[in-house]
């Protein structure tokens, strides 16, 4: 099955096998299906944008762009402490609720949430060769030079570059940099981190025009990484593609299967309804075969949204 990103990508190749099937009940039935798909199946889950610890805050906002609510909340750490489920729970499918011994407080400061970038246009990233910032981490500065962004297609590139660049500059696995729609994160597994500093030689991108990161602009905090599974809304017509690629020829086979079994119809038919509910059923038991084997469905926090 091709690229899809919409219900409506379906279309053609639903036609072809329920012909006189009207357009609405094609897509409401998809609808209905990839909606019990991830509910059965938790398939559709991601990390989402780190989010920065306060002090005794018990309440966090999980926020993410899809037509979707939070089904369940998967894992939660915090500055590298994996929380037990038991110590925290959703409330209305968008509040982590950190149950009262569990609140964080005295943490290192291990992320820094730059503000909204000075540009979100990689074509403008792609003209810097010589791009330069500095970061401390664990009191040890560091002056990040020679950044080339000219063989990036994309803000996810970008943050890469950068990454590669802090990681070759202390000569470690240190440090991860992630682009979040409008804003770069930069944060570490353990010890803390600083602002952005200016860069010395070279393009400086720590500041409003860039990065947007200096002290004033960007958030300091602890670390609290969430990974969830989502569950798609009734009324939503679009699933992400790198979702829908991957499940979309489950999904679509689950509404033959139900939309063949409809009597007295144009299109109905039990025996096309018959394999087209043995592929669901393959697709479903191997949805479940890698969530339980934890096979992720892809890398999500380098392409939210």
């Amino acid at each position: 099955m091709a690229q899809l990103s919409q219900y409506s990508d379906f279309r053609e190749y639903l036609d072809a096998r329920l012909p006189g099937c009207p357009p609405a009940l094609l897509l409401s039935q998809l609808r209905q299906v990839a909606r019990a798909f991830c509910i059965d199946t938790e398939a559709f889950e991601l990390d989402l944008e780190p989010i920065s610890v306060e002090d005794y805050q018990q309440d966090y906002t999980l926020g993410h762009t899809y037509n979707a609510n939070i089904q369940r909340i998967l894992s939660v750490v915090i500055n590298g402490v994996p929380y037990n489920p038991r110590s925290y729970d959703l409330i209305d499918e968008s509040i982590l609720r950190l149950g009262t011994d569990a609140v964080p407080h005295d943490f290192d400061n291990r992320l820094l949430i730059c503000a909204t970038a000075g540009s979100d246009d990689a074509a403008t990233w792609a003209a810097i060769t010589d791009g330069a910032v500095g970061i401390t981490i664990d009191d040890s500065a560091s002056a990040i030079e020679g950044l080339d962004f000219s063989g990036c297609d994309d803000m996810y590139d970008v943050a890469l570059v950068i990454q590669t660049g802090l990681r070759a500059e202390r000569s470690a696995n240190v440090g991860l940099v992630r682009w979040w729609d409008d804003h770069f994160s930069i944060y570490v597994d353990s010890g803390s981190i600083s602002y952005l500093t200016a860069g010395v030689s070279g393009t400086d991108i720590s500041g409003s025009a860039y990065m947007n990161g200096l002290t004033g602009a960007g958030t300091l905090g602890g670390v609290l990484l969430a990974r969830v599974s989502l569950r798609p809304h009734l009324t939503a017509d679009d699933l992400p593609d790198w979702f829908l690629d991957r499940w979309g020829d489950t999904i679509a086979a689950g509404a033959i299967r139900d939309l063949a079994n409809v009597e007295d119809q144009d299109w109905s038919s039990p025996q096309l309804a018959a394999q087209y509910a043995v592929l669901y059923q393959v697709g479903r038991n191997r949805a479940l075969g890698e969530r339980d084997r934890r096979y992720t469905t892809r890398q999500t926090y380098m392409r939210p949204g």
